[in-house]
């Protein structure tokens, strides 16, 4: 009886209990028929004390079964548990595992995003000052200093936000204070930077902008250096841009208008920019729209506003 309700299917357990049960009534009948028939009792027993006869006896056997019943039941429950801990101990594991390789996946997208940026917006301007420079060194030694000085500060600046987006990589560096990332009041800067690149472009910050998290700032900031650096390789001579951040319904708005269509690229893309200001876009629940116009190019990044 044990071993059947520990180990064998449960319905066995039951079956074998009501078996049980059975044969210990069969038992005490026999038992009540071999007394009957020695003569063990001075008269013959009434159908009352028969029964109450039949009952008494059966009780031992019965118990023995229940308690055979009920330790079986007891290991079964035990091996039960143990196994859906040890299930759920691996599913956890599992999971864990799961959530460790997302996570990592989703940091080495936010690096190479990040560094796609940097680098495609540094390399145009360093390409195109290098390119300009060397035009201009023959005639004008003023205008090739002025491209060097601006290569070598975009360079540096390049350099720093690698080093700030790399040192969180390294374990042993943890504690080390790294520069902070770009934000919306970065946008000046990066409107200079760009003019300084040949580029002309016109910037109008609102002051009244929604409360962002400093992650959709970066992206804000991102989507807009994308933009101007996509006009930088793509729109030639006499490109323009036209880049707007103000308030919208509980929203920021971002819009880059650009000029001009380049023939050919002086510096190769990958065909990414788009997409990565996209994904940047819907990691904080916003939208891009990015499409071409008879003009050039029209690039508006929505993203809402922090209510936390």
């Amino acid at each position: 009886m044990h071993s059947v309700t520990a180990y064998a299917p449960k319905r066995w357990g039951k079956i074998f209990l009501a078996l049980g049960a059975v044969a210990s009534l069969l038992l005490s009948l026999r038992v009540a028929a071999e007394f009957y028939r020695q003569d063990i009792y001075p008269k013959h027993p009434s159908p009352g004390e028969l029964l109450l006869f039949v009952a008494v006896f059966s009780v031992f056997p019965f118990m023995t079964v229940a308690f055979a019943w009920m330790t079986g039941t007891y290991r079964r429950s035990r091996s039960d548990d143990i196994r859906w801990i040890a299930e759920r101990n691996a599913l956890l594991e599992r999971e864990r595992e799961n959530e460790i390789r997302l996570a990592s996946d989703a940091e080495r997208m936010r690096i190479a995003r990040e560094m796609h940026d940097i680098i495609a917006h540094s390399m145009s301007v360093i390409i195109t000052q290098a390119d300009g420079g060397r035009y201009a060194a023959a005639r004008s030694p003023e205008a090739a200093v002025s491209a060097l000085e601006t290569i070598a500060d975009t360079g540096r600046e390049a350099l720093g936000n690698l080093r700030g987006i790399l040192g969180v990589l390294r374990e042993s560096e943890s504690g080390r204070k790294t520069a902070p990332m770009p934000a919306i009041n970065d946008l000046g800067t990066l409107a200079d930077n760009v003019r300084s690149a040949g580029l002309d472009v016109t910037l109008n910050v609102s002051p009244d902008l929604p409360k962002l998290s400093p992650a959709a700032e970066l992206a804000v900031y991102r989507v807009v250096q994308e933009a101007l650096t996509n006009t930088l390789k793509h729109g030639g001579r006499d490109s323009h841009a036209d880049v707007t951040v103000q308030a919208g319904d509980k929203a920021l708005v971002a819009q880059i208008v650009s000029t001009g269509h380049g023939e050919e690229s002086a510096v190769p893309g990958s065909g990414s920019g788009i997409q990565g200001m996209r994904e940047r876009a819907r990691v904080h629940n916003g939208t891009l729209t990015a499409e071409p116009t008879d003009t050039g190019f029209f690039v508006q990044l929505t993203i809402p506003e922090d209510i936390s």
